[in-house]
């Protein structure tokens, strides 16, 4: 019996060839590349990340500025799972960024940098006030 693949790499290149023509063509050829791997190989990793739970690690990020990034869309690392970690981290920020899916830092690369740079003066902050 043949698997379909769940996630099919030509339409998605293909998508961003055509709707995202403003993104650099290395980065085109990265994502590209991906498709290289084959399915068997990333599904062996799946059970792993069932079993992988670090949630009681997380607090310890509230001592930093933490931001957490998401997309709405995303399909692999649901938005609810980005909520949780802005729920148990203190002071982080959460940005859901509309629409977008697991590619959230190339679909919506200018809110993720201005997010960035929220976070790196967050960071120069917290040590010059050490």
């Amino acid at each position: 019996m043949t698997r379909k693949r769940a996630f099919d790499i030509d339409r998605f290149i293909a998508t961003i060839e055509s709707n995202y023509r403003q993104w650099n063509p290395p980065i085109i050829t990265f994502i590209a590349n991906r498709g290289a791997t084959p399915f068997e190989v990333l599904a062996e990793f799946f059970p792993s990340f069932r079993d992988l739970d670090k949630f009681h690690a997380v607090p310890a990020l509230s001592s930093v500025p933490t931001a957490i990034i998401c997309g709405t869309a995303d399909r692999i690392t649901s938005i609810g799972h980005s909520r949780k970690l802005h729920a148990r981290i203190d002071g982080s920020s959460l940005l859901e960024c509309e629409g977008a899916g697991h590619m959230v830092v190339m679909e919506r690369h200018d809110q993720v940098n201005a997010e960035l740079d929220q976070l790196l003066a967050a960071a120069a902050d917290a040590l010059e006030s050490r």
